[in-house]
């Protein structure tokens, strides 16, 4: 991202531009709470605002009829800091949470201990001196947290702030699951499973691989009905997933996204034929597809051997083999591989073949469809690239796969015979712009 985008990026972040008033205890009760924090845009009723966690804490004590939470936790730009990286809970316990139905978390810090952190080991550096130590234990409050939590028995005051939730909240009507990129997330997934009985819908970015398995195959058999992998998988995750909840999965998203020194993971032929055998309510599949100079109809066929298929989402590299093997740029490796191999790999060498295109993306559909048994298949989406969320965190350099992206969506519903079955959503004919492209998104 260029440092000009980025700077409007921090400005519209800054909470100092927040509307409305902090929410407090008294206020009317949210139904759900979807916020960033530091917030700056996560408005509640009445214009009121979830900026911090004390905040969100207060209305989940407060109010029964919250079903809802999405929360992400971060630190944006370079000097935005949230108020506290987890909910502040009472060591002693006692929290009451309404039993959600929906709960997203990106960011939050599950293994904090309270009792471990407010000990004098915990302040100050190596060699400072003992009355200046202590001094700044006095200081930092930490000391006052300590004598407070003597008092508690000793197994309580060791519990981690996700004890602490486990505790506060009735997990059993939990429906809807998306954790990404906690702190401790592998620990959450091993103490959560036995207590999430309603869990239906199931979303886990992170890499925890092995624990996601497990934790997956804790569940109720089949009772999970979406599920979305897009980080932490291997290949082989299909046969264990589809032997627990096979006749439940109506809609899988298991995709890698695409970086800049490898190939994105895919599905070999035998594994996605696992799913016409396995899932047989299967309606909807999201998921990495390889493709160097030619289309891989033999996928394709066993893509379209999945009967109850109806709608499909193909993710494709954007970055050409050649592309990959040149070093960074502003190094002197790349100067000494550009003087070895002048004039190879740019222009629209950089751009896998064959290129994403609305032509190109019909062409394939039409072959989906033609190979299609049992159900039509009504649409297929393909995405090329980086479609990873903008960089809000602190300044950094990008690399030249960043931004570069195209999105083409084919459907034959509410179309006749003729029309236009595909439209380039994003970044038509991306691979005629050359090199890096400050200014745009592609």
């Amino acid at each position: 991202m260029h440092p000009i985008k980025l700077l409007f990026l921090l400005i519209s972040f800054n909470p100092i531009l927040s509307l409305g008033r902090r929410w407090e205890k008294g206020d009317e009760c949210p139904e759900s709470i979807t916020t960033l924090i530091p917030g700056y845009k996560s408005l509640g009723r009445e214009g009121t605002s979830f900026d911090t966690m004390a905040s969100v804490h207060s209305a989940l004590l407060s109010c029964p009829n919250i079903t809802s939470l999405d929360l992400r936790v971060t630190l944006l730009g370079c000097s935005e800091f949230p108020d506290r990286w987890n909910f502040p809970f009472k060591l002693e316990g006692g929290d009451k949470y309404p039993p959600l139905k929906s709960l997203r978390l990106e960011g939050y810090r599950f293994l904090g201990q309270e009792w471990e952190e407010s000990k004098i080991s915990e302040i100050g550096y190596p060699g400072q001196w003992r009355i200046e130590k202590f001094f700044d234990w006095w200081r930092s409050g930490n000391l006052e947290k300590y004598m407070k939590f003597r008092k508690i028995e000793s197994a309580q005051r060791s519990k981690t702030n996700l004890d602490l939730w486990l505790d506060a909240m009735d997990w059993e009507q939990l429906e809807s699951l998306a954790l990404i990129d906690n702190h401790g997330q592998d620990v959450f997934l091993e103490k959560a499973a036995p207590r999430l009985k309603s869990l239906q819908n199931l979303e886990i970015e992170g890499k925890e691989g092995n624990t996601t398995l497990r934790f997956i195959g804790g569940l109720r058999e089949n009772s999970l009905r979406n599920l979305t992998l897009t980080a932490g998988w291997s290949t082989d995750v299909l046969l264990p997933i589809l032997t627990r909840h096979g006749n439940s999965i109506c809609y899988l998203d298991i995709h890698a996204r695409e970086n800049l020194y490898e190939t994105s993971k895919a599905f070999s032929i035998s594994q996605l034929s696992l799913l016409s055998s396995m899932a047989p309510n299967l309606a909807h599949l999201s998921t990495n597809i390889h493709r160097n100079g030619m289309w891989p109809l033999e996928i394709f066929d066993a893509i379209s051997s999945i009967k109850s298929l109806q709608t499909a989402e193909l993710w494709l590299d954007i970055t050409s083999e050649c592309q990959r093997q040149k070093p960074d740029p502003y190094t002197r490796q790349l100067s000494e591989w550009e003087r070895i191999h002048p004039g190879e790999c740019v222009g629209e060498d950089r751009y896998q073949a064959p290129f994403v295109s609305d032509k190109s993306a019909l062409d394939v559909f039409k072959v989906l469809r033609g190979k299609k048994v049992g159900m039509e298949l009504k649409g297929v989406t393909f995405w090329v690239g980086d479609w990873m969320r903008a960089w809000d965190g602190p300044l950094y350099f990008p690399d030249w796969l960043e931004g570069k992206r195209a999105k083409v969506v084919c459907s034959v519903e509410g179309k006749s015979e003729g029309e236009a079955w595909c439209v380039v959503e994003v970044g038509d004919k991306y691979w005629e712009r050359g090199g890096y492209q400050y200014y745009d998104d592609y």
